[in-house]
């Protein structure tokens, strides 16, 4: 990391918005369904980490904030290593119990608005990014009706859950931005759960 990233992190960034620097992660998650646990073991070791997104001040007042837009959602977690080049390999981690193509439309939602404030956050700490990377926990996909919006329902709806499936799978998953679609790599970590009633997973 730069003389300057640090300094700009050190002295102009909120105390606690980046978790001490460290190899491995415990990335936690309480929703209704449940609670879910992912250790995030870093590739590389430098690395930087903002859990909890999600919940931490990240409103830019410029934005829209039409509910239609997903501009004021976060994913769970974002991860920064730095890589081989000496640039910035980020994470965009969002944690889910139960996925359909409903929810999958919501968190894609969450992805964009999470991808144009991370893009802001390391031009402030002055992180130059090479690629960014996507992901969802889960423990059960159901790409069925009874997880569709009423709208999906119609006769093409069976295409539209064609391409959310594929998306999901990391085959056509892309980020609209007007008429540009930026194609990326959506993992899905698929969660064990113990006896103890919580979601698990080590990567």
């Amino acid at each position: 990391m730069s003389k300057t990233s640090d300094y700009i992190i050190q002295n102009f960034i909120v105390d606690g918005f980046f978790d001490a620097d460290n190899i491995e992660y415990k990335l936690i998650e309480n929703e209704d369904g449940g609670k879910s646990e992912l250790n995030w073991i870093c590739k590389n070791e430098i690395s930087m980490c903002i859990s909890n997104f999600d919940n931490k001040k990240t409103d830019f007042k410029f934005l829209k904030s039409n509910e239609s837009l997903h501009l004021s959602t976060r994913v769970d977690h974002v991860v920064f290593e730095l890589n081989q080049n000496q640039k910035w390999d980020v994470f965009l981690i969002e944690m889910k119990t139960t996925i359909g193509s409903r929810t999958w439309n919501k968190v894609k939602g969450k992805f964009l608005a999470s991808y144009l404030v991370t893009k802001a956050i390391a031009a402030i700490i002055d992180f130059e990014i090479e690629n960014f990377y996507f992901y969802t926990t889960y423990e059960k996909a159901s790409w069925g009706h009874k997880e569709e919006d009423p709208a999906e329902k119609k006769p093409h709806s069976g295409q539209l859950v064609l391409r959310s499936e594929e998306e999901w799978s990391g085959g056509r998953f892309g980020l609209n931005i007007g008429d540009e679609r930026l194609a990326f790599k959506h993992t899905p970590i698929q969660m064990i759960r113990t006896t103890a009633d919580v979601l698990i997973r080590k990567i």
